[in-house]
Formats: C-alpha cells, sequence, structure tokens
C-alpha cells in the first residue's frame, strides 16, 4: 500500500504547487500518461483470466458486483444531483459520469493480487466492472448531456414562441 500512498501524496502536492510549478512539471505528467499509465494497464490487464468466468458461479458474482457498482455510483451521484437541486438530466449526467471511476479499482485490485489478498477470479471481476463501466459511460454521457442541453434550450424556445405570437 505504500505505492498507493505514496502516488496519492505525490498527486495532493503537485495538485497544490501552483501554476508556475505545474509548468515545470508538464513534462513528468507527460511521461506519467503516455508511457506509465499504459503500461500499468496492460499489466494489470495480462493478469485477467477471462477463463475463470466458465465457472457459473464466478460469472453470476461478477455479474451482481457490477449490477450493484453501476447502481451505487449512479444513485449516489444523481440522489446528491437532486438535493443540491439539480435537474433531472443534470443528475443523470453526474451519475453517468460518476460511474465511470474504475482506474483506483484497478490499482487497488492489483495490490490485493500481489497481496495475495484476492484470487485471480475476485481480480478479474474486479477489472471487468472497471472496464466495462469505463466503456459504457462516454455513450451515456453524450445522450445525457445532449438531453440537458435540449431541456436547457426548451425555455429559449417557449419564451419565442410566445412573443412571436405576442407580436402578431
Amino acid at each position: 500500500m505504500e505505492g498507493v500512498f505514496g502516488a496519492f501524496a505525490v498527486g495532493v502536492l503537485v495538485g497544490s504547487s501552483g501554476r508556475s510549478a505545474s509548468a515545470r512539471l508538464e513534462p513528468l505528467s507527460e511521461m506519467a500518461m503516455s508511457v506509465l499509465a499504459p503500461v500499468f494497464l496492460a499489466d494489470a490487464g495480462l493478469r485477467v483470466q477471462l477463463s475463470a468466468l466458465k465457472d457459473p458461479a464466478v460469472l453470476l458474482f461478477a455479474l451482481a458486483v457490477l449490477a450493484v457498482a453501476i447502481v451505487g455510483k449512479f444513485s449516489g451521484a444523481y440522489i446528491g444531483a437532486r438535493l443540491s437541486r439539480l435537474s433531472h438530466w443534470e443528475g443523470v449526467a453526474l451519475g453517468t459520469g460518476l460511474n465511470s471511476r474504475g482506474v483506483v479499482e484497478v490499482v487497488i485490485a492489483s495490490v490485493g493480487l500481489q497481496q495475495h489478498i484476492l484470487t485471480v477470479s475476485t481480480y478479474t471481476i474486479i477489472v471487468l466492472v472497471a472496464i466495462s463501466t469505463s466503456v459504457m459511460t462516454p455513450p451515456l454521457l453524450k445522450s445525457a448531456v445532449a438531453r440537458m442541453e435540449s431541456e436547457a434550450a426548451m425555455p429559449e424556445v417557449l419564451i419565442d414562441e410566445r412573443m412571436a405570437d405576442a407580436a402578431k
């Protein structure tokens, strides 16, 4: 867990270092995003064993974990958005955007697998949930944002129509 905590601490320090320091850290950011992150994700993907899903119990557990992950993340964000007086579609967009936050799951699962806390089947399920939620997010978010924008444009259309009727 030292690596996870160290990465978090460095991220906090870099994030709070101000604009002048972030310009100096841009090469580090490019290196991390273009080399280190893909290598980590490729390594995580190589440890996945899809053959574990042949077992009906493992497959059923994977589907249950996926459902809980989606419903939990989406509903938490949606309810929070509605309590904050955001519109329905803004809540849907927020819930959908939060649904894709799976990279941390992969990091923790990798540590769990290395420490023999997780089995390969459990690790596979966690990685597949992270991938599934990340892949489903862009089209769902695009749809939610489009509806949110059309909802926002509706009052303008109604006002324009009323003004045209009043001018007649």
